[in-house]
């Protein structure tokens, strides 16, 4: 709506009108219309009739007055005195005082008391501090206790039935739309064409290329091997002189020695014998000495136990025997001409004349050649002609050609007088196998990144969620492309290549007023074009032949009617395998029809027709209505075909789940139905059976199995993958049993090119490293897997994103249960991280094995791991946080002054860091062990980080719920952790640890600060602060004791 208004007086008017103005200015500005009335149902609050109970238990139980509730405190329960002391003496004569009598006759020494030194005056100290003249005693009445009387009552009215929600939701009755004020868009084309003559065209004029002359003689020589054989006589051979007789010198065989005297024995009388008499022995009464120990003044005896057991041995020393010596070379004089000297002679040469150049640098007086390539580039649109080359011209000379045509006839008649020469038959070769040919010359680069990603270090991703970001946002632009292609056809008409590809070309769209006939129906079912095919059968209206309308049936059946959808290859790639679903066919009329009409045709139609919906509804999972068509196929004597047979066999286990005897009745059943029927299977039929074997019990699976292969046998069959992939499930219950037949299958694949035949053929390599990994745990085994999946194009097998992580989780664990560790960390640095990124339960296991090795060892790959743990984003990851910090600070605990402990505690301080990050970024605060936080701290201190120390103990004295389930840090690591602070004497960190010892009441606080007191000398502000973390008493109890 508009409104004139005066330039004077701009205000809103309620209609359209011209006001009056000495200037006889007018503007217009909008004013927004009066907005239509709302028919929402309007928000009102009524007032209840009847009003809640108010005294409640909730209401009952706390008091009303917060001042009081806030000052109020209950009265402390004090323990009862139960030790009672008695009243008798203790009994004097103890073990100790009748065996040391007292020493009479002895002077006391006089202690030596230490003269009274004043501190500050001899005044006495003032009473008043700060904290007693700021904080004063405050006396607060207690309030009394208000106890809830009566149970919980409920209200003895009726509840209002008129809600908020039923007075919110009212039929508003028949609403008008209403009328949107935006503004239509419409497109208008230029009325005047585009300029043809563009910048481009303008500036790149076609020229004439002059075409590469092939000149013989400039082409380089062909390497031929020398005929002089090289001189047999080295410096090695000529240096050694050959032995002629090589004795071998007989071993010195010891001598029996005889290492006590002739004739001596053991002494029978041993201390064992002598102690243990037989016999019966009185008990000793026990001796109660009466005085003081004395020692006797006799001379002890020299004969003692071990000396009269063990007598003298005299025996005569051996001479050594000492190996003659021997001169490893001959004591000829060495030959002096080597092959060196004798080949290679000293070669004089006189010296060349300086050639000083004079008057060579001269100007041209020709001016300079105008036609630059700047120049050339932005003249009138003409044929331009081609600038002078002033490369030296390269002649052709008719001798040298006559001469090169001589030697080749003369070549040609020495061949063909030897031996006739063959033509070999033509290989048709196809338009890839030249670059197939060049790719296979070309080993993996371990080193780089694939090459979907941007060789650049800023753009390399580093970890799987990077990984799958990059390469889906690369392919998205090109689905946007796509998009954006066939949303705005209108604008591209151009052609983008001749002849045609059809791939460029958008999709046919389809109306009621296009002409179509069958030809274009069956051109858009070999396309796949779901929506035009439908599109064009309803135009069409069934007027089509019988083998079109099979045709358009198993290409509904097989998309189940939904609209195809293009796989492209990083979205192929990162797509997650779907599991089993039930039932997701989805009925449409145009199935409907097409099968009814053809189940009503001739046998081999109707046949087609049954195959067609029982695939479909197979590969869908609708189990029961596939049961049901192939009864209704087998009562009509209608024969499938084999496909449709191997799509019943493969639902089996589906159907059957808890009875492997139907399952197997039925399989039967199926198996004699073809042979009635003549029907020969394929391996597709065996597979589908192996997939049954493996639901079956241990005990009736092998001699089934045994007969599947002999089937495939007789029938002469060559097994897939499928077939070994079902056989490797059947061997897998059979534990170590099984590896024999696991080696037969990894030989008999060695030498044979594989190809995909089915969708299981891909969890072949991912079973088999699985059960080299975890059920045969050798080593030989998983790289006869790994060496069959790099042979050729068989890593295709490994289809997507989630198997490749898979496979090689299983290799590394082999390799890392089965290998040095060296030689386990040279192949995952050479996996890592361009072909595979370990997951945190990998780089765990990784952790853990080298927590036993030595920690020189360990100590020079935890950098590298400590890396890839930050570059794969692992730092959530609580269990590998443990791990790497226990090696840090306890495995591989460096000495003090190492220049390790500044490393580890960067280390440490990364982990706190992003700790803090999460948490500033998140309600719920993330949980940390107390080990975790106890070595966090310890690396800290060994790297000298107190500022840090301080503050990550300070935060959690504020905040103790950052350690889970309540614990604390443990006491083993606030002693050390007090030990590293009192070796530094760092005594603001000393007292942040007693703070937070005193605040959970942990025990070790008193001995801790009468440690500090005697080690530290302390300024009197620093004993007070002291004193008031652990208490006056406790600390001069502690200061008594260690005096």
């Amino acid at each position: 709506m508009e409104v004139v208004e005066p330039c004077s007086k701009r205000r809103a008017a309620s209609c359209t009108k011209t006001i009056a103005c000495p200037c006889k200015t007018k503007y217009k500005r909008y004013v927004q219309p009066s907005r239509a009335k709302s028919f929402a149902p309007e928000h009102l609050y009524k007032v209840p009739s009847t009003q809640f109970e108010d005294r409640t238990t909730y209401h009952l139980s706390y008091l009303n007055d917060r001042a009081a509730a806030r000052c109020a405190r209950l009265q402390p329960i004090r323990p009862v005195h139960n030790l009672q002391k008695s009243t008798d003496k203790f009994f004097d004569e103890t073990t100790n005082k009748l065996s040391y009598k007292p020493v009479r006759q002895t002077v006391k020494a006089e202690p030596i008391i230490p003269k009274r030194r004043p501190v500050t005056t001899t005044d006495t100290m003032e009473n008043v501090t700060t904290v007693r003249h700021d904080y004063g005693a405050k006396h607060v009445e207690r309030p009394e206790m208000i106890i809830p009387c009566g149970n919980i009552r409920t209200s003895l009215a009726a509840l209002d039935d008129k809600t908020m929600a039923r007075l919110s939701y009212v039929s508003p009755g028949p609403i008008e739309p209403v009328i949107s004020f935006n503004p239509i868009l419409e497109y208008r084309p230029s009325s005047q064409p585009l300029p043809k003559e563009t910048t481009q065209k303008l500036s790149y004029q076609p020229f004439v290329v002059i075409k590469k002359e092939f000149l013989p003689w400039a082409q380089k020589p062909i390497y031929k091997s020398p005929e002089i054989a090289m001189c047999g006589k080295t410096t090695y051979s000529e240096s050694y002189m050959e032995n002629d007789e090589v004795s071998v010198e007989k071993p010195f065989l010891p001598v029996a020695t005889y290492v006590f005297p002739y004739g001596a024995k053991f002494a029978d009388k041993t201390i064992y014998k002598e102690s243990y008499l037989p016999g019966n022995v009185e008990r000793m009464v026990p001796f109660v000495p009466c005085g003081n120990i004395s020692i006797s003044d006799a001379k002890m005896s020299a004969d003692t136990t071990s000396k009269l057991s063990y007598q003298r041995v005299w025996t005569e020393k051996q001479k050594p025997y000492l190996p003659r010596t021997k001169t490893m070379l001959a004591t000829a004089k060495m030959q002096s001409d080597t092959t060196s000297r004798c080949e290679y002679v000293a070669k004089t040469t006189l010296r060349p004349d300086l050639i000083v150049p004079s008057d060579n640098i001269r100007t041209v007086d020709v001016p300079l050649e105008g036609e630059t390539t700047t120049a050339l580039s932005y003249v009138k649109p003409d044929m331009i002609k081609p600038v002078r080359s002033y490369k030296p011209v390269m002649q052709y000379y008719r001798k040298l050609y006559q001469e090169l045509i001589v030697r080749l006839q003369s070549t040609a008649t020495t061949s063909a007088s030897s031996s006739d020469i063959q033509i070999p038959n033509r290989i048709e070769r196809g338009p890839t196998d030249i670059l197939k040919a060049l790719e296979s010359t070309i080993s993996r680069d371990y080193t780089a990144p694939h090459y979907k990603f941007h060789d650049d270090p800023f753009l390399i991703p580093q970890s799987n969620m990077h990984n799958r970001s990059y390469a889906l946002a690369k392919e998205s632009g090109r689905k946007t492309a796509m998009w954006i292609r066939q949303e705005h056809r209108d604008l591209f008409q151009h052609k983008v290549a001749d002849p045609e590809i059809k791939a460029f070309v958008p999709l046919s769209i389809y109306t009621e007023e296009s002409k179509v006939t069958e030809e274009t129906l069956l051109y858009e079912i070999s396309n796949g074009n779901i929506v035009n095919c439908i599109a064009i059968y309803d135009l069409l209206k069934g007027e089509m032949t019988i083998p079109t309308k099979q045709t358009l049936l198993e290409l509904l059946c097989f998309y189940n009617n939904s609209e195809r959808t293009d796989e492209w290859l990083e979205t192929r790639w990162y797509k997650l395998d779907q599991k089993y679903k039930k039932n997701v066919w989805l009925s449409y009329s145009q199935i409907d029809v097409l099968f009814e009409f053809l189940k009503e045709q001739e046998p081999k139609v109707a046949a087609a027709a049954y195959t067609a919906m029982i695939c479909g509804l197979a590969k869908h999972f609708s189990l029961d209505k596939a049961l049901y068509l192939y009864e209704e196929s087998q009562g009509k004597s209608i024969p499938l075909s084999v496909d449709g047979y191997n799509a019943m066999i493969s639902i089996i286990p589906l159907l059957r789940k808890e009875n492997s005897l139907k399952s197997k009745s039925l399989l039967m059943n199926i198996y004699r139905t073809m042979t009635v029927n003549g029907i020969t299977p394929n391996i597709h039929t065996f597979n589908a059976a192996l997939n049954v074997a493996t639901t079956l019990k241990t005990n009736e699976v092998l001699d089934f199995t045994k007969k599947i292969l002999a089937d495939i046998t007789k029938f002469k069959l060559k097994p897939s993958l499928t077939t070994y992939y079902y056989l490797l499930r059947i061997l897998s219950n059979f534990g170590d049993a099984s590896y024999n037949s696991f080696i037969k299958i990894l030989t008999s694949l060695k030498n044979e090119t594989i190809t995909i035949q089915n969708e299981k053929d891909l969890n072949f390599f991912v079973v088999a490293m699985e059960m080299a990994s975890q059920q045969f745990c050798d080593r030989q085994v998983g790289e006869m897997v790994n060496e069959l999946l790099l042979t050729g194009e068989n890593y295709k097998f490994i289809s997507n994103n989630l198997r490749e992580h898979i496979y090689y989780r299983m290799y590394l664990e082999l390799i890392l249960a089965t290998e040095e560790f060296e030689n386990f960390f040279k192949l995952y640095s050479k996996l890592v991280p361009h072909v595979t990124i370990p997951e945190p339960i990998m780089m765990s296991a990784i952790l853990e094995a080298l927590k036993l090795h030595p920690a020189q060892t360990a100590m020079q790959y935890i950098p590298k791991l400590w890396s890839h743990i930050i570059m794969f984003g692992h730092l959530n990851r609580e269990e590998l946080m443990k791990n790497i910090l226990h090696l840090m600070s306890v495995h591989c605990k460096p000495l003090s002054d190492s220049p390790l402990n500044a490393q580890f505690a960067e280390m440490a301080l990364t982990i706190w860091d992003h700790i803090q990050t999460q948490n500033s970024k998140r309600l719920q605060h993330v949980l940390v062990s107390n080990i975790i936080m106890g070595n966090i701290i310890l690396l800290l201190l060994r790297g000298n980080n107190f500022t840090k120390t301080i503050e990550i103990i300070s935060l959690l004295i504020r905040s103790p719920h950052l350690i889970e389930n309540g614990q604390t840090i443990t006491a083993e690591h606030i002693n050390e952790i007090f030990e590293l602070c009192l070796a530094q004497a760092h005594v603001p960190a000393i007292f942040t640890l007693l703070e937070y010892v005193t605040f959970h009441s942990l025990e070790g606080a008193g001995e801790m600060a009468g440690k500090l007191y005697k080690t530290v000398s302390l300024t009197p502000n620093q004993k007070n602060i002291l004193a008031s973390l652990v208490g006056n008493d406790v600390l001069e109890l502690q200061i008594s004791d260690e005096n």
